[in-house]
């Protein structure tokens, strides 16, 4: 079983890649939020990012999300030049400010013009970036399970390295269960190499899935694993021993490391309160803690308030996130 890092945007960025790595590991991709390119590619910044990236170029999968073919082509170039050997296609991210420029699962929405960037865009690849993977991560449909044929059908002319499947609408979010019918058909009929993603919380989910697709090698797992960073050891049977201390090593670095970055201020409490947003499950008893967490205007605020939970809640036994809670 082949387990991947998804990519969450303003959760699992470099430095939380680094520290998960450093601390837990498990994860056989990292898949990085996704990066928009445009007229001349990507940016100085998020090259440097990625040129500096603490993982293994072979461990990392930038995913960009785009719909001009020459914007992604520049993009694929500079990461050819970095050293990368595999992109992603996001066509899937729900959110209205993406999908208004009908980017992400927007993308969906025009399925013809869909067909065309892919027509071009491997082309480009075949004659130009032989060795370059290009990856899809796609949900089933925008508004309607009807689509899921004809998207099928589109992923199937063409040679995508792998497919990567979340059995929602654009229009369901992350609420409601994952269309698992419709998901039977990109299992079954497609060409591309199909990963699973959706609502893998515990090993008792992996476990229920891969009972149900034996043949399915492949998992991608985002929530969840930013709810409980040990999830890919545990899913693959490997101990944790000493689970609190590591995750307060791993909170730690990525404390400091974004506090180096950003300094004080409102955003980097910001930035480490959406992380507890999952991760609050793993302890019990904490909801006193938590709510002085989320109250914290100030890094000393917020130190003091994480110090609490790591140093008076107990975690919880096969804690995961719970989907209805958010």
């Amino acid at each position: 079983m082949k387990l991947y890092f998804a990519p969450l945007d303003g959760l699992n960025g470099r430095i939380y890649r680094e520290a998960h790595a450093h601390h837990f590991g498990g994860a056989d991709l990292y898949f990085t939020p996704f990066y928009a390119p445009t007229t001349e590619g990507l940016t100085k910044k998020i090259l440097t990012d990625l040129t500096c990236d603490g993982l293994p170029l072979e461990s990392t999968v930038p995913q960009l999300l785009c719909r001009n073919p020459e914007h992604f082509m520049l993009a694929v170039a500079q990461l050819a030049n970095i050293g990368y050997t595999h992109v992603n296609l996001n066509l899937g991210c729900p959110s209205g400010t993406v999908t208004a420029k009908y980017k992400g699962s927007g993308f969906l929405v025009i399925p013809d013009e869909l067909d065309r960037f892919f027509d071009t865009v491997f082309s480009a690849l075949q004659r130009d970036f032989g060795g370059m993977e290009l990856s899809v991560k796609t949900r089933v449909g925008y508004s309607s399970e009807e689509e899921a044929p004809r998207l099928l059908a589109i992923y199937n002319r063409y040679p995508i390295g792998e497919l990567t499947v979340h059995p929602r609408l654009r229009a369901d979010i992350y609420r409601g269960k994952p269309r698992m019918k419709v998901f039977d058909l990109f299992a079954r009929e497609s060409r591309a190499p199909v990963c699973y993603n959706g609502d893998i919380f515990s090993v008792a989910d992996l476990r229920k899935f891969t009972e149900a697709y034996p043949a399915i090698s492949r998992v991608m797992i985002g929530r969840g694993a930013i709810a409980n960073p040990a999830l890919f050891l545990e899913c693959r049977g490997t101990p944790v021993p000493d689970k609190k201390a590591r995750l307060r090593a791993m909170h730690d670095e990525i404390l400091e490391e974004n506090y180096r970055r950003m300094g004080e201020g409102r955003n980097l409490v910001c930035r480490m309160a959406d992380i507890w947003n999952y991760q609050i499950y793993q302890f019990f008893d904490t909801p006193l803690a938590a709510r002085e967490l989320h109250r914290a205007k100030t890094v000393a605020e917020y130190r003091a308030a994480a110090n609490k939970i790591f140093r008076e809640a107990p975690l919880r036994e096969n804690a995961a996130f719970v989907q209805t809670l958010m």
